[in-house]
Formats: structure tokens, C-alpha cells, sequence
């Protein structure tokens, strides 16, 4: 891992609301997350006996994270990470467990992938934030590009709009999100507030305006679900109202999102500095609400809006960049990578 030394996290930097173990267990579930600059991949599950089973991989700073179950994709630095579970036989205790192994690796360059997902042909699709475009890989090159916002005039290594997320609809590539609908280097940030947009890609048109810093939208049960990493809100976009209807609010920036039956699992994060949360959303909510900006994931329940279960990442961590729900996996397990 070209030297990259990173401290084992201890027992005290992770707290839950202790019926998160439960849910887990009873439903048969494993969690897994990335910590960007924290530089790890961590899993949650649960041992028989209900106790938490936490295991870490360490990754130099791994953001974008998607899963079907049995393979699973992982951004870092400057490259894209597969992953399969699979182990020889006997070497794991109980069927429930799965051991994720490294598999191939492909590096793509500094391009900033916030998000990223396998479409319905096997192609891997990802936010190149760098070049404002989504991309897939390619033997030649460090990149292929998809698709790019009709507000994008040409690709260019300038970060112009924050190309922050991408959904996908039975199988296809449906929506992206951006901060802003800027075409010069760096426009999105003064646009961060309330400049965010999502994209039809199919129409290649705007379909939604006036969102902060909108992130990881999704499509599930017949909605278009979004995080407002600038307000930190989980919602869905009312295409009759025209507007974003929000249904819970997160202690942190939200910025990677997951679904299982009735519940959005909601990963968020501190800002990098201070400065980055003045003049956004945010910044009132937290005030308004009383809170202290947190890096932790809550398990939201769709039906109310209530926080059913979350858990809490402190000492040196301030981001949860992604997460995934392993379905069928009390105690999933990850190989070190690097």
C-alpha cells in the first residue's frame, strides 16, 4: 500500500444506538462502509452471541462503494477495486459468513469518484468528477466517457459542476446530479447553496432545480430519492410539485445512501473545515435544531422519518463517503486490499 500506515481504530471510536446489532442479526444483514480520508473499508455484523463484529480494511482514501451481494466495487485514490467473496472450503465458521477477497484492480487517475454502480450489462459506471462526466473503464485509457450534462460545453479536468452522483433505472443509467450548472472551473462552489440540479439522462435535460449540493440519488419504490449534503436532508424529488419534499434530517452532510425494505441507510460526514459549512443550509439547521455536526449512518425508517437506528464514528473519522447493506451476510469479512 506504498507505505500507507494507518493505526488499528479502537473499540471507542464506534458507538450504536445497540438495537442496530439487533436489526442486523434478525434480518440477516451485513453494513459496509467507507471513510475516505480515514483510509478504511470497514464491515459490520454481528458475532452469534449479538455482539457487534466489526472488521477493517485499510485503503488509501476509499469513497465511492457499491454491491450486489457477491461482488462488490470500491473507489480509492486512483483506482477502482473489485472484490468477490469467497473462501476455501472449512476456512470460515458459520454459512453466514462471507469473506470478501481483492480480485482485479483498475487504475482510472485522480478523477474524485463519489459514486459509483454496475449497470444491467455488467458495466461499470462511475461520477468522473474531475472531468464532469460519467465514465467506465476501459483496457486503453484511464477512462471511457458515457454521458456528460448538456450544460458541459467539453471534458476538461477542471471540476466545473461537482458531477456528484448517478442513478440508475432498470439497469440503465436514468439520473445524475450536480452542484451547479456552471461550465468554468470551480463554478459550483459559490453555487453550492441552493444551485444544485439533477439530470434526466435519457431527455439529456435539467428535471430539478434549487437543490444543496444534491448527492447519490436513487430510484426506489417508484420515487427519485436524493441527499442534500448542504442542507443535510434525506428526500425525494415531487415531479408534480416541482420540488423536493424532505423526510429526515442528519447531524452531518449525508452523503451516500442505501436502501433495504421499509429503511434508507444514510451515511454522513463532518466538512473538511469550518469554512466549507458557512453559508449553507446546514449551518441554521444544525443551530436550529441543536445539534453537533457527527460522522455516523442512521437507519431511517421511510414510513415516519424517524431515525430507527444509527451508529457513531469518532476520533480521527469525519467521513462516511459510502455504504452498502450485504443482504443474507450476518458477519461479512474483508481481505485487505493494498
Amino acid at each position: 500500500m506504498n507505505g500507507l500506515q494507518v493505526k488499528p481504530m479502537r473499540a471507542q471510536d464506534m458507538t450504536t444506538s445497540g438495537t442496530l446489532e439487533r436489526w442486523l442479526a434478525e434480518n440477516q444483514l451485513g453494513l459496509a462502509m467507507t471513510t475516505g480520508q480515514s483510509m478504511r473499508l470497514l464491515t459490520l455484523g454481528t458475532e452469534n452471541d449479538g455482539r457487534a463484529a466489526l472488521c477493517e480494511s485499510l485503503l488509501e482514501v476509499p469513497r465511492a462503494l457499491w454491491t450486489d451481494g457477491k461482488t462488490m466495487l470500491v473507489s480509492s485514490k486512483s483506482r477502482i477495486h473489485r472484490l468477490t467473496h469467497g473462501a476455501a472450503p472449512g476456512r470460515l465458521k458459520e454459512h453466514e459468513e462471507r469473506l470478501f477477497v481483492p480480485r482485479s484492480m483498475h487504475i482510472v487517475g485522480e478523477l474524485d469518484i463519489g459514486d459509483i454502480a454496475c449497470d444491467g450489462e455488467g458495466r461499470v459506471l462511475f461520477t468522473n468528477t474531475q472531468f464532469n462526466c460519467i465514465a467506465t473503464l476501459d483496457d486503453k485509457h484511464n477512462f471511457r466517457p458515457v454521458y456528460r450534462p448538456p450544460f458541459i460545453s467539453k471534458m476538461t479536468p477542471e471540476n466545473r459542476c461537482y458531477l456528484s452522483g448517478l442513478a440508475l433505472r432498470a439497469g440503465k443509467l436514468a439520473y445524475v446530479t450536480a452542484y451547479a450548472q456552471t461550465d468554468v472551473s470551480g463554478g459550483y462552489f459559490a453555487q453550492r447553496a441552493s444551485g444544485g440540479c439533477i439530470v434526466d439522462v435519457q431527455a439529456n435535460k435539467v428535471v430539478a432545480e434549487g437543490l444543496s449540493m444534491p448527492r447519490h440519488p436513487r430510484v426506489y419504490q417508484d420515487k427519485l430519492w436524493v441527499l442534500e449534503a448542504g442542507s443535510g436532508h434525506l428526500g425525494f424529488w415531487d415531479f408534480d410539485r416541482r420540488k423536493f419534499e424532505a423526510i429526515a434530517f442528519c447531524p452531518g452532510s449525508p452523503e451516500s445512501l442505501a436502501f433495504w425494505g421499509p429503511f434508507a441507510i444514510v451515511g454522513y460526514s463532518l466538512f473538511q473545515s469550518p469554512g466549507h459549512l458557512t453559508g449553507l443550509p446546514l449551518e441554521k439547521n444544525i443551530a436550529r435544531k441543536g445539534a453537533n455536526l457527527r460522522c455516523g449512518v442512521n437507519v431511517i425508517d421511510l414510513r415516519s422519518g424517524d431515525v430507527a437506528h444509527w451508529l457513531r464514528l469518532d476520533g480521527e473519522f469525519r467521513q462516511i463517503c459510502g455504504v452498502a447493506i450485504l443482504e443474507g451476510i450476518k458477519k461479512p469479512l474483508v481481505m485487505t486490499i493494498g
